[in-house]
């Protein structure tokens, strides 16, 4: 179905799920958690103001300066991102919005793709301006690669994809405070987390089975340049590039596939 828009003399016709992408992301960024993370951010900003100002000498003050303010875009773009998917349908079934929104009629595939792509741009959207707070006003004393910083920011966009699409599956069958709890570890101290977990399941199952076994476990590390590009490392080849693109489209496709087939054939 596509809802009719009248704009003069033309009549423009626009997507159910394009009206609720727009809808969700706008409500997203009314929430005060948005404006939260920009006073976190902003209170780096002043800092690295204070610190331009002041004067920076050593390159490796910079670079930390660089790396910390990186850091907090692209973290606290994931938190808006995971915040937004992990409530997008439970609010929805407590408050029992959902049935107006199935009766329009919109498909529950349709509902769920809806709603993940309207938390994926919830965190693009914070990343993108936390990233110009946390980028523009910070002294680049050493070489940096841009082809490498344009590739940070391409697969954190799909990695704000897995953590939307992860949370969203998780919606389906976890408290929204246990599924807050899970990704926000797996996303930050994951690949350490499940590196602690291999070793000591090796002692139990054998070093080749923890391996397969943790081995699922998304690793969102593996999509975060930042670390690479503030200490000047050179872009990855494009080969490197597009296997790490295709790791995240996977988990992306697989979180979405399982997901929407549990939430259509779930009673609501």
């Amino acid at each position: 179905m596509t809802v009719h828009v009248h704009a003069g003399n033309r009549e423009v016709e626009t997507s159910p799920v394009l009206l609720l992408v727009r809808a969700m992301l706008l409500e997203a960024i009314r929430r005060r958690e948005f404006y939260a993370l920009l006073l976190l951010m902003g209170l780096f900003l002043i800092g690295a103001v204070l610190v331009q100002v002041v004067g920076i000498e050593n390159p490796a003050t910079g670079t930390f300066v660089l790396n910390l303010g990186m850091t907090l875009a692209f973290g606290l773009g994931h938190v808006m991102a995971l915040l937004t998917a992990i409530r997008a349908l439970p609010d929805e079934i407590e408050n029992r919005t959902i049935y107006p929104l199935l009766a329009k009629p919109i498909t529950r595939l349709q509902l769920f793709v809806g709603k993940w792509l309207a938390a994926t741009l919830a965190g693009a959207v914070t990343t993108f301006v936390l990233f110009l707070m946390g980028w523009v006003p910070v002294p680049k004393l050493e070489a940096y690669d841009p082809v490498m910083l344009a590739q940070a920011l391409m697969l954190q966009f799909v990695s704000l994809g897995m953590i939307s699409a992860l949370g969203l599956f998780f919606s389906l069958f976890l408290p929204k405070a246990v599924n807050l709890i899970v990704l926000l570890l797996l996303c930050f101290p994951g690949s350490k987390l499940v590196n602690m977990l291999t070793a000591r399941m090796s002692r139990v199952i054998g070093r080749d089975t923890a391996n397969w076994l943790f081995g699922y476990i998304p690793d969102f590390q593996l999509l975060n340049l930042v670390t690479a590009y503030t200490d000047g490392l050179p872009a990855l080849s494009p080969t490197q590039f597009f296997l790490r693109l295709f790791y995240g489209a996977v988990i992306i496709a697989t979180a979405l596939t399982v997901g929407t087939t549990l939430f259509v054939r779930r009673n609501v």
